[in-house]
């Protein structure tokens, strides 16, 4: 771990992070299969995102749509 990565911070279930950012479910595992979005997993089903690293990839992303416009 990234000694400045901030050891408390939230893990979000895709559920949650669908519901923070107002997007789908199939759009953030969409993420994860592209390399955009890199997931937590404790076992097959315990699968966490940090709410950091999900604001970043929007981030990125909305820039690169005002990029195109």
């Amino acid at each position: 771990m990234n000694p400045s990565t901030n050891e408390t911070e939230a893990l979000l279930t895709v559920k949650e992070v669908a519901k923070r950012w107002n997007m789908c479910t199939k759009t953030i595992r969409r993420y994860v299969d592209q390399g955009l979005l890199k997931q937590v997993r404790f076992s097959a089903r315990c699968i966490r995102y940090r709410a950091s690293e999900v604001a970043a990839v929007l981030a990125t992303m909305s820039g690169e749509n005002r990029r195109a416009s």
